[in-house]
């Protein structure tokens, strides 16, 4: 009988100590793997690449308002300037920079001209009529060759257009003329903004009226006997007229948004 108790006994103790076994296993803390350096790689491969963010629009240069050099003839912008005004069309540019308060040298056409783009922007050839303003923007020397005389500088100039073209010195002169003329000015190109600064002057609304009464509708037929002009190509030449006047007395227009 004391066997069987001994026994009886042994076995409970031996479950208790199987159960403890088992509880400290089940509790036991996982092994804590050493970071090595390929593991840091992994992790460096697998965390989310940041997001970009996007970058901010250039804000274009400011108009330039001074001659580079204050002590020369012609007064003439920043060439890195020049260089980009003559590489595209710049029409509201124009507008702002034959402002009457602007101190870029003026220049006139001698005679009618076929005149090229030779500036690096798109070629083109521009027909350019006898006393046309135009504002020189660069000036080049002849380097070697034969040079005609009265043509030994280029000159890459800025019409009322928004456009640049170069002239031999021979094709323009300094000297203003009794009336100066110049470039068509291209109305639907400008910004809404300009446009309404310009209709605030009287003469610029009361002609663009006169080019809508003149131009809308099946064209006029009439023309003048001695220009051979229509009554609609009168009334667009005089709705320039009073935009290039309002510019040239000091009218305001807003600065261009679209600046070389």
């Amino acid at each position: 009988m004391n066997r069987l108790r001994s026994l009886s006994t042994a076995a409970v103790l031996a479950g208790v100590a199987l159960a403890f076994g088992l509880v400290g296993c089940a509790s036991a803390p996982k092994p804590v793997l050493a970071e090595t350096p390929a593991l840091a790689s992994a992790k460096v491969l697998a965390a989310p690449a940041p997001a970009a963010s996007p970058e901010e629009p250039a804000e274009p240069a400011a108009l330039p308002t001074a001659c580079i050099d204050a002590d020369a003839k012609p007064c003439l912008p920043d060439p890195e300037f020049a260089k980009r005004l003559c590489s595209g069309v710049y029409p509201e540019v124009a507008l702002t920079l034959f402002g009457k308060s602007q101190p870029w040298t003026r220049g006139y056409l001698t005679g009618d001209t076929e005149a090229w783009n030779a500036s690096g922007g798109k070629v083109t050839r521009s027909h350019m009529i006898f006393d046309e303003e135009v504002l020189v923007m660069a000036r080049r020397e002849h380097k070697g060759g034969i040079v005609v005389t009265g043509a030994a500088q280029t000159y890459d100039v800025l019409r009322w257009d928004g456009t640049c073209v170069s002239l031999e010195g021979g094709e323009m002169t300094f000297k203003r003329p009794p009336v100066a003329k110049s470039a068509p000015i291209p109305w639907r190109r400008l910004s809404d903004a300009t446009r309404t600064a310009l209709l605030a002057a009287p003469k610029v609304q009361s002609t663009q009226k006169l080019v809508e009464k003149e131009c809308t509708g099946a064209p006029t037929t009439s023309t003048s006997a001695k220009t051979g002009a229509t009554r609609c190509d009168k009334a667009d030449a005089a709705f320039d007229r009073a935009i290039v006047e309002y510019v040239r007395s000091g009218g305001e227009v807003p600065t261009p948004a679209r600046r070389p």
